[in-house]
């Protein structure tokens, strides 16, 4: 039997790893140069609060760090096994005074990947994520896949998406327009998709 203190590593790591590859994606951004901000109190590491007494390396984290033209470089996982790490090149972005972030996988371990995914076999999706809080935690909420398959079910209002009827267990990869996606955001919003604070993950700094 594991301890409780590495039974918690094991679930914050999985948490920090689903992070965003369990979000909304698409083919194109969610945002316009217009919605792109730069916060720099989302710079620095952050770590489950589960975890967060736990030492490097065995710690799992979500760094942050300042990349070109206002974006950030996001790196998931725990520094012990790094062929797990993953990064992304992320930016912040504000719609009717909520932020969100929009990121889009470029490494996992020693396997880059560019915009037209690895070795050009597929293209990579940007990811959606709404920062919910930043102080004195970090709470990152994804869209509530239910929510977006009922929206993609729906004949009359639904936003382009592949596949075109996807199973229970298919992703969903959003083929609309930045104006639709963000309409779909709003709808979100709306109706609650998000969920409420305190849901989602809460993030500290270590």
């Amino acid at each position: 039997m594991k301890p409780i203190h590495q039974s918690l590593l094991t679930l914050a790591a999985a948490l920090l790893l689903a992070l965003l590859t369990g979000c909304a994606s698409s083919a194109h951004p969610f945002y316009t140069p217009q919605d792109v901000k730069f916060d720099p109190t989302l710079l620095g590491s952050w770590t489950p609060v589960e975890a967060a007494t736990e030492p490097a390396p065995d710690c799992p984290i979500w760094k942050c760090e300042s990349a070109e033209n206002g974006s950030y470089l996001v790196t998931i996982g725990k520094p012990s096994v790094p062929e797990e790490v993953e990064e992304f090149k992320a930016h912040l972005f504000e719609i009717h005074g909520k932020k969100y972030i929009d990121a889009v996988l470029t490494r996992k371990g020693s396997r880059v990947f560019t915009m037209f995914g690895e070795s050009g076999s597929s293209i990579q999706t940007h990811r959606l994520l709404k920062v919910a809080k930043i102080h004195p935690r970090l709470l990152l909420q994804q869209l509530n896949d239910g929510w977006l398959r009922k929206v993609a079910s729906d004949t009359k209002n639904s936003i382009p998406h592949l596949p075109a009827t996807p199973s229970a267990h298919d992703p969903i990869v959003l083929t609309g327009t930045t104006e639709e996606l963000q309409t779909l955001i709003l709808k979100a919003e709306n109706e609650g998709a998000f969920g409420k604070d305190p849901e989602g993950i809460l993030l500290q700094h270590p």
